[in-house]
Protein backbone atom coordinates (compact mmCIF):
# COMPACT_ATOMS: atom_id res chain seq x y z
CA UNK A 1 0.00 0.00 0.00
CA UNK A 2 1.39 3.05 -1.06
CA UNK A 3 0.41 5.19 2.45
CA UNK A 4 1.52 2.41 4.75
CA UNK A 5 0.60 -1.71 5.21
CA UNK A 6 -2.17 -3.79 7.01
CA UNK A 7 -2.38 -7.44 8.26
CA UNK A 8 -5.64 -9.45 8.86
CA UNK A 9 -5.87 -10.42 12.02
CA UNK A 10 -8.72 -12.47 12.48
CA UNK A 11 -11.43 -12.90 9.65
CA UNK A 12 -14.64 -14.99 10.73
CA UNK A 13 -16.57 -15.85 7.36
CA UNK A 14 -18.70 -12.95 6.85
CA UNK A 15 -19.28 -11.95 10.12
CA UNK A 16 -16.31 -9.95 11.48
CA UNK A 17 -12.62 -9.00 10.22
CA UNK A 18 -10.40 -7.23 12.13
CA UNK A 19 -7.00 -5.65 10.67
CA UNK A 20 -3.91 -4.16 11.80
CA UNK A 21 -3.25 -0.54 10.33
CA UNK A 22 -0.33 1.08 9.86
CA UNK A 23 -0.35 4.64 7.92
CA UNK A 24 3.13 6.29 7.36
CA UNK A 25 3.41 9.65 8.20
CA UNK A 26 1.55 12.29 5.79
CA UNK A 27 0.40 9.47 4.01
CA UNK A 28 -3.47 8.78 4.09
CA UNK A 29 -5.49 6.55 2.79
CA UNK A 30 -7.94 7.33 -0.20
CA UNK A 31 -11.28 8.38 0.01
CA UNK A 32 -13.43 5.91 0.54
CA UNK A 33 -16.52 3.65 1.42
CA UNK A 34 -17.71 0.12 2.72
CA UNK A 35 -21.07 -0.04 0.79
CA UNK A 36 -21.96 -3.20 2.55
CA UNK A 37 -19.88 -3.00 6.13
CA UNK A 38 -20.11 -0.98 9.08
CA UNK A 39 -16.61 -0.11 9.46
CA UNK A 40 -15.07 1.06 12.86
CA UNK A 41 -11.22 1.97 14.18
CA UNK A 42 -9.66 2.28 17.24
CA UNK A 43 -6.52 4.34 16.90
CA UNK A 44 -3.95 2.97 19.00
CA UNK A 45 -0.51 5.06 18.43
CA UNK A 46 -0.18 8.62 16.66
CA UNK A 47 -2.86 10.80 15.68
CA UNK A 48 -4.97 10.64 12.76
CA UNK A 49 -6.79 13.46 10.70
CA UNK A 50 -10.11 11.74 9.88
CA UNK A 51 -12.14 12.98 6.75
CA UNK A 52 -15.80 12.14 7.50
CA UNK A 53 -18.19 12.47 4.26
CA UNK A 54 -17.21 13.44 0.69
CA UNK A 55 -16.26 18.05 1.80
CA UNK A 56 -12.77 18.13 2.74
CA UNK A 57 -13.99 20.46 5.58
CA UNK A 58 -15.36 17.98 7.58
CA UNK A 59 -12.22 16.63 8.98
CA UNK A 60 -11.10 16.14 13.01
CA UNK A 61 -8.00 14.83 14.40
CA UNK A 62 -8.22 11.59 17.11
CA UNK A 63 -5.82 10.47 19.22
CA UNK A 64 -4.69 7.28 20.53
CA UNK A 65 -7.52 5.52 22.22
CA UNK A 66 -10.01 7.42 19.85
CA UNK A 67 -12.94 5.13 18.79
CA UNK A 68 -14.61 5.52 15.47
CA UNK A 69 -17.75 3.89 13.73
CA UNK A 70 -18.82 4.37 10.18
CA UNK A 71 -22.05 3.45 9.20
CA UNK A 72 -22.40 1.55 5.87
CA UNK A 73 -21.84 3.66 2.77
CA UNK A 74 -19.91 6.72 4.44
CA UNK A 75 -17.28 7.90 3.03
CA UNK A 76 -14.14 8.18 5.03
CA UNK A 77 -9.92 8.97 4.87
CA UNK A 78 -7.78 8.53 7.35
CA UNK A 79 -4.42 10.77 7.56
CA UNK A 80 -0.93 10.29 10.02
CA UNK A 81 0.29 13.17 11.35
CA UNK A 82 2.19 12.00 13.72
CA UNK A 83 6.24 11.76 12.93
CA UNK A 84 6.09 7.47 13.75
CA UNK A 85 2.33 8.13 11.49
CA UNK A 86 -0.02 5.99 13.47
CA UNK A 87 -1.50 2.61 14.06
CA UNK A 88 -5.01 1.50 14.37
CA UNK A 89 -7.45 -1.67 14.58
CA UNK A 90 -10.12 -2.06 12.31
CA UNK A 91 -13.28 -3.90 12.62
CA UNK A 92 -15.39 -4.45 9.43
CA UNK A 93 -19.02 -6.07 10.41
CA UNK A 94 -21.06 -7.16 7.15
CA UNK A 95 -24.42 -5.09 6.72
CA UNK A 96 -26.45 -7.69 4.28
CA UNK A 97 -29.33 -5.44 3.62
CA UNK A 98 -27.44 -2.66 1.26
CA UNK A 99 -26.55 -3.08 -2.03
CA UNK A 100 -25.74 -0.02 -4.11
CA UNK A 101 -21.87 0.59 -4.85
CA UNK A 102 -19.73 3.30 -3.33
CA UNK A 103 -17.27 5.64 -5.83
CA UNK A 104 -13.88 6.00 -4.68
CA UNK A 105 -11.78 8.97 -5.15
CA UNK A 106 -7.42 8.84 -4.67
CA UNK A 107 -6.49 10.47 -1.67
CA UNK A 108 -5.17 14.43 -2.27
Amino acid sequence: KPWGYEYVIYNSLNRLAITYVHINNKKSTSLHCHPKKKTGFIILKGTALVQIGIYKKNKKRFKSLSRLVFRPGLFHSLKAISKKGMSALEFEIPYKTLSKPCLIFSAS
